[in-house]
């Protein structure tokens, strides 16, 4: 019996992770490509493996003096054209560092700057499908300045406090899952 368990954790071992053969790009735009991978499984097997490749992407938890956080709300066409509130989340802009490109993403979307940035952590929002990393930052000491929308976004902005946007979340009112992870990342940034 132990003698079948001792190679059961060997050929485990042997099999862990996975082997890039090959790859292209089977479509690309300009938001992001699909890379088809030929690929040896952990099992063994050969088969294909598809990822999503993107610029990477920035998400902001705007914090003002009254403790409130900055959601933002729009239609999101992927799942349906349901309405969602999320914090600031964008895409990295090219030849803009992650800082760079949420002091933008903020001021375009909710119309205020930051003083005061801090990372907080970075998230693999979807490691299953892409490999992309989203940089999570604090935005704090906010000052009034002008909303200015891509032409594609319709954007409503709202300041809810920390209670209710963890109320929201328990109630599938936010369900996006960079802003429930950046939140989280606030919560424990915020205990340390």
């Amino acid at each position: 019996m132990f003698k079948n368990l001792k190679a059961n954790s060997l050929k485990l071992k042997a099999m862990k992770g996975w082997k890039k053969i090959k790859s292209k790009i089977v479509h690309q735009n300009p938001w992001y490509a699909v890379h088809e991978h030929d690929v040896i499984q952990p099992n063994g097997s050969r088969g294909k493996f598809f990822v999503l490749a993107t610029a990477g992407s920035i998400a902001v938890v705007a914090e003002d003096i009254d403790g409130k956080i900055y959601l933002v709300g729009q239609h999101r066409y992927a799942v349906g054209n349901q309405f969602s509130w999320e914090i600031v989340i964008g895409a990295l802009k090219k030849g803009k560092s992650p800082l760079q490109t949420a002091k933008e993403e903020l001021e375009e979307e909710v119309g205020v700057k930051a003083k005061n940035w801090k990372k907080i952590g970075t998230i693999h929002a979807w490691n299953g499908l892409s490999a992309e990393v989203c940089h999570v930052f604090l935005a704090k000491d906010l000052i009034q300045s002008k909303q200015d929308l891509d032409e594609t976004e319709d954007i409503s902005v709202k300041k809810v406090d920390l209670e209710k946007i963890l109320a929201m979340i328990k109630n599938n009112k936010i369900t996006s899952s960079l802003t429930i992870s950046a939140i989280l990342k606030y919560l424990l940034f915020k205990k340390l």
